[in-house]
Formats: C-alpha cells, sequence, structure tokens
C-alpha cells in the first residue's frame, strides 16, 4: 500500500467517523485534502534529511579533531614514551565510528 493509499484510508475513515456518517463526502476536497498531507511529509522528511546531515557532518568533524588531537598527544615530545599501540588503539576506534557514520 502506497503512502497515499494509506492516507486515503485514513481521510475516508473519519469521514466514516459516527461524528461525521451523516455527512456527505467530498470527493475533490478530500483529494486536495491528501495531496496536502502528502506535501507537508515531503517537506518534513526532506528537513529531517537536512538535519541528519548536518548532525553527521559535525560528528565527522569531531573525529577529525579528535583523530588530530590523538596523534598531537601521543607525537608530542614533551609526552615522554609514545605508546604506538594505544594510539593505534584508538585512531582504530575512530576509524570505526567514522565508518559507521558514512
Amino acid at each position: 500500500m502506497t503512502q497515499r493509499e494509506e492516507i486515503a484510508g485514513a481521510v475516508a475513515r473519519g469521514w466514516c467517523h459516527p461524528a461525521n456518517a451523516y455527512k456527505v463526502m467530498d470527493e475533490q476536497l478530500a483529494l486536495a485534502i491528501i495531496d496536502e498531507v502528502l506535501v507537508a511529509l515531503a517537506q518534513k522528511e526532506a528537513q529531517q534529511e537536512i538535519d541528519n546531515r548536518a548532525v553527521l557532518e559535525q560528528a565527522l568533524e569531531a573525529l577529525d579533531c579528535a583523530t588530530t588531537s590523538i596523534r598531537s598527544f601521543w607525537m608530542d615530545e614533551g609526552c615522554g614514551q609514545v605508546d604506538f599501540d594505544n594510539m593505534d588503539t584508538c585512531l582504530a576506534a575512530i576509524a570505526a565510528i567514522r565508518a559507521e557514520l558514512t
């Protein structure tokens, strides 16, 4: 069943509701309502996609920043002994998270 068919069914059920049972269904009005609901849903879905993309881009930027910070911390001469195993583990974890997000 398509989204349009589901909405059409809901509109028809509204007209058949006991409170509306005596009313004559206006088919043109029903079709206009369905069209408006579909437009509103499409706009909401498009905005959600934009919002999701913005959150994803922020998360990826934070991961890039974390990667740079980890590399700087472990490679900094002032840190003493560089623990490459630990650094590689952290960077691998960030890479795995990045892969899940993209």
